[in-house]
């Protein structure tokens, strides 16, 4: 069985983008509603993140399927433009799965937060 290949985010063709972002958006909002995104700040470059928690801010009251739904269908733009930063996971051509899972991901990019000793 042939080792799978992973690449680059803006590597992946439309719908395995949005795959990704499918699977992305159920990684995120959990850690939204725990106000646990601070690693993924640091990776926003154009307020993506402020864009997409604004609309989770707006529509708290959906349902939770209502929610993910409508921030998948709605905010698409904003989950692909910060996949796009996020230069240090990658995924598989068809977007079924990523190199390092997004729990392990953010858990590892929590252990390497530098400590402000001073």
């Amino acid at each position: 069985m042939a080792e799978e290949k992973f690449v680059s985010f803006d590597q992946l063709d439309d719908a395995a983008q949005q795959k990704v972002v499918s699977d992305f958006a159920k990684f995120y909002v959990p850690h939204f509603k725990a106000k646990n995104l601070d690693i993924l700040t640091q990776d926003d470059h154009n307020g993506d993140v402020v864009d997409i928690n604004s609309y989770l801010n707006n529509n708290a009251t959906f349902s939770p399927e209502e929610l993910l739904d409508g921030v998948i269908t709605n905010r698409a733009g904003s989950f692909k433009r910060l996949l796009t930063y996020i230069t240090d996971q990658q995924y598989a051509q068809d977007g079924s799965s990523v190199a390092t899972p997004w729990e392990e991901w953010y858990l590892q990019k929590t252990v390497n937060i530098p400590q402000d000793r001073g």
